[in-house]
């Protein structure tokens, strides 16, 4: 198991943070302490973690009208102990490239299962986006979908295949 996830079990607050507490992640004092900020933005009550209620505040406050599914899915991402709340140290392990390429594949492929169109499906399409945006409470036009799927879309094909997503979120070719 990697350093990041024997941490896991570690709630950082503000006034307990020490950067160099996370030096193993291969991340540098200041992109740690950048990574804190952008944590702390999403713990608003200063816990030292980010719980579904923090997390749809913020996403309402960025202009989303995100529904508790959607906010329990995007947890349950990112919650390594499944405790139900992330803290600092699996919202840095996610940020981070150090994880095992196993590892990368299974968050990727729980956050595909978010964007596609159903638990039939092994694609996301225009409907599935068309579906997340509407959750999300996202007015976007069908030109600015159809450029998100022609974006992903490696094999031309209309659909963004996981091998598809995969490779862009992990900026790998196949």
């Amino acid at each position: 198991m990697s350093k990041p996830q024997k941490a896991i079990k570690k709630v950082v607050t503000e006034s307990d943070f020490i950067p160099e507490e996370f030096l193993d992640t291969g991340l540098s004092i200041d992109e740690i302490i950048e990574f804190k900020e952008v944590f702390d933005l999403f713990d608003r009550d200063k816990s030292g973690t980010i719980d579904p209620k923090e997390l749809k505040t913020v996403l309402e406050s960025l202009g989303f009208e995100a529904k508790s599914q959607t906010i329990y899915q995007m947890i349950e991402t990112l919650d390594i102990d499944r405790n139900g709340k992330v803290e600092f140290s699996e919202f840095l392990s996610l940020m981070t490239s150090k994880k095992s390429e196993q590892q990368s594949r299974e968050y990727l492929q729980k956050m595909f299962n978010i964007f596609k169109d159903d638990q039939k499906s092994d694609f996301i399409t225009m409907k599935g986006l068309r579906k997340i945006a509407k959750e999300l409470g996202e007015t976007a036009d069908d030109d600015m979908l159809n450029n998100m799927i022609l974006k992903g879309d490696m094999g031309a094909k209309g659909h963004v295949s996981f091998e598809d997503f995969y490779a862009l979120l992990s900026k790998r070719t196949f």
